[in-house]
């Protein structure tokens, strides 16, 4: 979508807002909501070169439309200007039905040894052969291939083994069982930690700048996936938690 489309429909929100509350001035609303006079003048005027940073679009709306939830933000602005907020922040209304019905066929399996980790192996643009299997799972891991070939789950090709949907989630219950089996082959390394968990107290504002760049991060990390060059035969392995992240890496822009 074009910075001009998003931007006219902005300017159509600030239009109402100020018709709604005539005695309130751009100059007012800067200093109320945090966002530079001129840019807002130039929203209004319609002659800002480029759409507004993610962070002053929310300060502008979250403002005017006296809502802190981004999903409940979204369904008041609509048009484009949701759809963008959607890409950006990574915010899905619903599941596909689909990818669903996948997440509960493979519960069965997942709480399983060696499957979850099969599973992701399977699921590389390489993936897995059976010394490998045997190498990374041991007698679990040749198990569970034998399982999910015969349940048609792996497609076997050229010697190699193939899960072919390669963005799958796991139900969130299913996660504990999902960071057991990794914590299994992540082999330690000197001087060097394995993982990295934090948690803090933080407002919305600080909430969502975390999400976003955890966002951008994982968009880098999908864009590295996607680079044919960097492609190679080590099962290397990414895991993420925040509140919100997209289940489509293509949605984030």
């Amino acid at each position: 979508m074009s910075d001009d489309s998003l931007l006219t429909e902005l300017r159509q929100h600030l239009d109402i807002y100020f018709t709604k509350y005539p005695n309130i001035s751009v100059n007012g609303l800067s200093k109320k909501i945090g966002v530079g006079e001129a840019t807002l003048r130039r929203i209004v005027q319609g002659n800002l070169k480029k759409f507004p940073h993610p962070d002053n679009l929310i300060k502008i709306l979250k403002y005017i439309y006296k809502e802190d939830d981004l999903s409940a933000i979204k369904l008041k602005v609509g048009g484009k200007i949701s759809t963008y907020i959607s890409e950006v922040f990574a915010i899905h209304d619903v599941i596909d039905p689909k990818e669903e019905e996948l997440a509960k066929s493979l519960r069965e399996y997942i709480q399983l040894p060696g499957y979850f980790l099969l599973f992701l192996m399977a699921a590389t643009h390489n993936g897995v052969s059976l010394l490998e299997v045997e190498q990374s799972l041991g007698e679990d891991g040749l198990k569970a291939l034998d399982t999910l070939k015969k349940a048609q789950y792996l497609k076997e090709r050229d010697s190699r083994f193939f899960f072919e949907e390669k963005d799958f989630n796991l139900h969130i219950s299913d996660y504990p069982i999902g960071l057991g089996e990794l914590s299994k082959v992540i082999a330690p390394k000197a001087n060097q930690g394995n993982y990295f968990q934090s948690i803090q107290s933080l407002n919305k504002d600080g909430i969502d700048k975390v999400n976003r760049i955890m966002t951008n991060a994982l968009k880098e990390v999908y864009n590295v996936y996607s680079d044919k060059e960097c492609h190679g035969d080590n099962h290397y392995i990414v895991t993420a938690f925040a509140d919100y992240f997209p289940n489509d890496p293509n949605s984030v822009k």
